[in-house]
């Protein structure tokens, strides 16, 4: 039996909780059910099992929950898993770009662009408004142009190059 917890963001991002006692039934639920069945609560049934009275801040942030947008905000918020990965796209899209600038290393530079392009657009997938995601992927693209930019300007400076 696990506790439930609500949180209710404000637009300010601070926290209030209030556990919810163990049930059967809640403990087997997904978090999402577990979000369905507290926000069908109204709020003096909340205010009832926090055993306090609610301030005008918890109540309109109960209110904004309670829409789809709220929800949206809340699962966002919620969810850490997957932050790792978009972390690890953005390291090798920054290592990806370093090397590029690094002579004799800058071949190694692709290789890193690619794999953070494909970690980054995994990460994107699962968090679509993940800004390590992002910028992971725009490095990598960055990186894979400014390679493409390098290879043509050092193939037209060696087809140029002629020998006397």
């Amino acid at each position: 039996m696990v506790p439930v917890w609500v949180i209710f963001f404000s637009e300010t991002f601070a926290a209030s909780i209030v556990e919810l006692p163990n049930k059967n039934t809640i403990g087997n639920m997904k978090s999402n059910a577990n979000l369905d069945y507290i926000l069908s609560f109204k709020i003096k049934g909340i205010e009832k099992i926090a055993g306090k009275k609610l301030s005008l801040k918890e109540k309109i942030e109960l209110k904004i929950l309670r829409s789809p947008l709220g929800r949206k905000i809340l699962a966002y918020r919620l969810q850490k898993n997957d932050t790792d990965k978009a972390q690890l796209a953005l390291v090798l899209g920054i290592i990806g770009l370093a090397a590029l600038f690094i002579p004799y290393v800058g071949l190694i530079s692709l290789p890193f662009a690619i794999a953070a392009l494909i970690i980054g657009y995994s990460a994107r997938r699962q968090q679509p408004y993940n800004r390590k995601a992002r910028t992971a992927i725009v490095l990598g693209w960055v990186t894979i142009g400014l390679f493409v930019l390098a290879l043509m300007i050092a193939i037209a400076i060696l087809t140029t190059f002629t020998w006397y």
